[in-house]
């Protein structure tokens, strides 16, 4: 089995608000449970604004709002039934792309211009040994995702025409992937760039027998490679990857079967991925994404629970026991986190 495959689902029972205790000195975060009339599992979000919002998730499912949540729109993608939708990346209303996970085939690319009233196939896998987890956009035109390794290493297609189309990219400037590593199609997270700052740069996480983070700054021509400090085992490593600022960065994770109470969850970067310290107060267990809130050091933590971090990732801190997939927020700070049964949430601070 490809141990990508394996969604990070966690269930979430259904109270219309969530709320934890205050941190010290912090304010008091709690999430709202908006009602989708889905029962999709969600395992990734793309927050445009505090009115736009797009999720993916199982059997096909895309829903997007552009009224901050109080009605959703559901889209019908092609072939949608033999879709597990892994990765959204939208910039308005009317554009967003969606990623499929699985084998040869089944990892495709799906554009819409209008909407979620159509849908376009404009990436489909013809390698068989290529299993695609996650994509993410350097800006508005130029666009990479990733698979986990095909003869030996990482493979990478790109898009400069805001992913219209996609092409494979050699992989001469790609690290070797040790035996028995790959990366983790849970939360859309796996391969980031920076909001601001650094045109060019990205990076993904891996796992498996190595728990590593690979790095690029001329949009994934070349690529190093970095121990991430994260724990390592079959269904363990980076899961989610958030950067703050083009030189600071958190990576999150554990080991999706044993959540609860292990080493190795959270670790942070200060020079743009190349050394990474692990965090010095862990979060209660496994995390599955984190993302910043705009203009500090505070970001939020979502997988087994949801966890704040006020000081970028080095301690973190329970706030509520409730556990969600995915996790985005937009420029200005909208911040929506994506789980099981249909459950898209929004952050409320107070």
């Amino acid at each position: 089995m490809r141990r990508s495959v394996i969604a990070i689902v966690i269930a979430v029972t259904p109270a219309l608000t969530v709320a934890g205790p205050a941190l010290a000195d912090s304010p008091t975060y709690s999430w709202t449970l908006s009602t989708t009339g889905s029962d999709a599992d969600f395992s990734a979000v793309s927050v445009v604004s505090e009115q736009i919002i797009w999720a993916a998730g199982s059997k096909g499912t895309v829903l997007h709002t552009v009224d901050g949540g109080a009605n959703w729109q559901k889209s019908t993608l092609p072939d949608a039934d033999n879709l597990e939708l892994r990765d959204i990346e939208a910039t308005d209303a009317q554009n967003a792309l969606a990623l499929s996970i699985g084998e040869a085939d089944k990892s495709r690319i799906l554009r819409t211009t209008d909407g979620g009233a159509t849908w376009t196939e404009v990436f489909r896998n013809t390698e068989p040994a290529a299993f695609y987890d996650c994509m993410a956009f350097l800006d508005s035109q130029h666009g990479l995702a990733v698979s986990d390794p095909v003869n030996g290493k990482f493979q990478v297609v790109a898009t400069a025409d805001g992913g219209a189309s996609w092409q494979l990219q050699p992989t001469d400037g790609m690290p070797a992937a040790n035996t028995g590593e790959y990366a983790f199609a849970g939360s859309g997270s796996c391969l980031v760039t920076p909001h601001t700052g650094a045109t060019g740069t990205a990076m993904f996480g891996t796992g498996g027998s190595t728990s590593r983070v690979f790095r690029t700054s001329d949009a994934g021509a070349h690529w190093s490679v970095s121990d991430s400090a994260l724990r390592t085992g079959e269904t363990a490593g980076v899961f989610g990857l958030a950067y703050r600022d083009a030189e600071h960065a958190v990576a999150v994770g554990g080991d999706f079967k044993a959540p609860a109470g292990t080493p190795g969850t959270a670790a942070t970067s200060t020079d743009g991925g190349a050394t990474w310290v692990p965090a010095t107060a862990a979060p209660a267990g496994s995390l599955s994404a984190a993302a910043f809130l705009p203009g500090g050091e505070t970001l939020i933590g979502v997988g087994v629970s949801s966890e704040v971090s006020t000081d970028g990732g080095a301690s973190w801190k329970g706030f509520d026991a409730h556990g969600f997939n995915a996790i985005d927020c937009s420029a200005a700070g909208a911040c929506w986190a994506a789980g099981s049964a249909g459950q898209l949430a929004s952050l409320t601070r107070s």
